[in-house]
């Protein structure tokens, strides 16, 4: 499903999305490609108008920007590397190009998803007069030969290099590669997250206790709990809902203007946040926008007085048969806003820009199905034009690409991580192969930039085998950890989350690092994290015996000077031969993060 909206906005959210899904893999290829079977051109895709390229850039640096693309071809053994040629200007106005690998991106059935990231030099948008950039290239090496995509299907290698015209040419048909540049809050990528329900977090003060019987958690509890969220590791709490609600119905926002006196004032919030940025930690806020409680005082007024109310057209009430409200007696609900009505929208960005004159880092929408595309679109950007870096995070149980369209929400909060993770960290399932293609086809759903923000939450942290080796592969996968407060951490737990915590914080290939998986076999896996200055192997093994093996990592070891492999969490060695790592007995149920440069 396309967001709503004009055919522009259509058209981004398809270049932003064009490889989520297995339909873009069985897509026709735009040229033809080899003719001996080795690439199948069935299953490779590249538009020229850009389908699988999207440029970002980061809120703390916008002027530098970043090409990213990916691309689908049949697997096969005999293709040794693939990625871009780019093609640009020098200074002197003379052609020239650089070629850039891509790495193995995700595995689906049949077909692999390569990717890469390039920085641009220039502004690509700026057309042929203004940018030096000139396109790119996509080729494929089988050792003999190049395979290029457009009219020519192989090349030589040593040849001349091909001229501009037989490129794919950017998007825009202006020299440009995008009419929209995403921009992504560049801390998040290096933050650990912990989700706090406040209401039965802590009680700091036991007098503002609710009467209806509900915890006594409070915005005291949470600021006396800082100092120790901060020695465990955790960057960025994301808190629950503080607005008042209905005393009926304690889950209904009726006043988005104001905190619930159960947990505070805004006094006291303020206190918090400057506490957290003290300590150099952020603060995402939930803003339930998407409906308002029946007893509101403007749903009362609508139901009561019918057509004449002027705010009948505020609200989409469920209707009966013959046009009538229905249940207009029901005061313990909610209703859902008119997302149509521009008096509305007006109305919410009041509550957005009060909760922004705190300095919180970002938003958390709790309710992203309940209204279209439409609606949030207004909400997040005029969230983004308060704060340009702000982290925006919505909640769907549907596909993330729907909103990940450039101008809606920087993440998506769903059920798909855990659902992937669990069944094997517990042991319900011990298939590898399964885990790394739920986990390769969430991160196909995730259009780029995205994959770089994207929340992986969990509801457990337990000290037991199965909560240990969720938490290794939270800490070490793509994306922001998430953890939850709910879940409690004893001692075990808590020295294993702050020690994977640092291990995170201290390795950047742990979370900004490509991500490839070069052995799956029974319940064992071993992923390659690495960024161009350090590469990590990240090892699990549900099988019942130790995991020892040979792994051939070829070219993309790069320059290794060790002997031995140390993996930093047991201290166990592990022997490098000729671009081989030999695996010693990795323990069943168990672990291993081994650097290898």
């Amino acid at each position: 499903m396309t967001p709503d909206g004009d055919p522009a906005t259509r058209r981004r959210f398809l270049r932003l999305t064009g490889l989520a899904g297995i339909v873009l893999g069985l897509a026709a290829a735009t040229g033809a490609w080899a003719k001996d079977g080795t690439i199948d051109a069935r299953s490779v895709r590249h538009d020229t108008d850009g389908a699988d390229e999207v440029v970002w850039a980061t809120a703390e640096n916008p002027a530098t920007r970043f090409l990213s693309v990916r691309f689908t071809c049949a697997r096969a053994d005999a293709i040794e590397r693939a990625g871009l040629r780019i093609y640009r200007l020098d200074d002197q106005g003379r052609e020239g190009f650089r070629d850039h690998d891509s790495v193995r991106f995700a595995a689906l059935d049949a077909l692999e998803v390569r990717a890469l990231t390039v920085p641009l030099s220039d502004d690509p948008r700026a057309g042929p007069e203004g940018s030096r950039w000139r396109g790119y290239r996509i080729w494929l090496d089988d050792k003999d030969r190049l395979f290029w995509s457009g009219r020519d299907s192989t090349a030589v290698k040593e040849a001349a290099v091909p001229r501009f015209e037989r490129l794919f040419p950017p998007a825009g048909g202006g020299g440009g590669i995008s009419d929209h540049i995403i921009t992504i809050p560049g801390w998040v990528t290096d933050a650990v997250a912990m989700r706090i329900d406040v209401a039965s977090f802590r009680n700091g003060d036991p007098t503002n206790d609710p009467k209806d019987g509900r915890s006594g958690g409070d915005l005291a509890g949470l600021a006396a709990a800082i100092p120790s969220l901060d020695s465990l590791g955790v960057t960025t709490l994301l808190i629950s809902s503080l607005v008042k609600t209905c005393p009926a119905a304690p889950t209904a926002p009726i006043d988005l203007m104001s905190i619930d006196p159960c947990y505070g004032d805004f006094e006291l919030f303020q206190k918090v946040v400057n506490q957290m940025h003290g300590r150099q930690m952020r603060i995402v806020a939930t803003l339930p926008l998407a409906s308002i409680s029946r007893a509101h005082p403007w749903v009362s007024d609508a139901v009561y007085f019918k057509e004449e109310s002027a705010f009948r057209t505020f609200f989409d009430f469920p209707l009966t048969d013959d046009g009538a409200i229905a249940n207009p007696a029901d005061t313990t609900g909610t209703v859902p806003w008119n997302a149509e009505n521009p008096e509305v929208l007006d109305e919410l960005l009041k509550p957005v820009q009060l909760w922004a004159q705190t300095r919180i880092d970002g938003w958390y929408l709790p309710d992203l199905d309940a209204q279209p595309p439409v609606f949030w679109r207004s909400m997040t950007a005029a969230m983004k034009a308060l704060d340009p870096k702000c982290w925006i995070i919505g909640r769907s149980d549907g596909r993330p690409e729907r909103w990940l369209t450039g101008d809606l929400v920087d993440a998506i909060d769903g059920p798909g991580y855990e659902a992937a993770v669990m069944p094997f960290a517990a042991g319900r399932e011990r298939d590898a192969l399964k885990l790394c293609a739920s986990l390769d086809s969430r991160r196909v759903e995730t259009p780029e930039p995205f994959t770089r923000t994207a929340v992986n939450p969990l509801a457990t942290t337990s000290d037991d085998a199965a909560g240990r080796l969720a938490t290794f592969l939270q800490m070490t996968c793509e994306g922001v950890p998430l953890l939850d407060a709910a879940s409690p951490l004893l001692s075990g737990s808590r020295r294993w989350v702050r020690e994977l915590v640092q291990i995170r914080k201290d390795h950047p290939s742990l979370r900004r690092g490509s991500v490839e998986a070069i052995y799956v076999e029974g319940g064992a896996a071993c992923v390659l994290r690495r960024t161009s200055d350090e590469m990590f192997l990240v090892v699990v093994n549900q099988e019942s015996t130790p995991l020892t093996t040979k792994l051939n990592i070829g070219g993309s070891f790069g320059q290794v000077s060790q002997k031995d492999a140390v993996d930093i969490l047991s201290g166990a060695r592990h022997a490098i031969r000729s671009g081989e790592v030999f695996l010693n007995d990795v323990p069943p149920g168990g672990m291993a993060l081994i650097r290898l440069r």
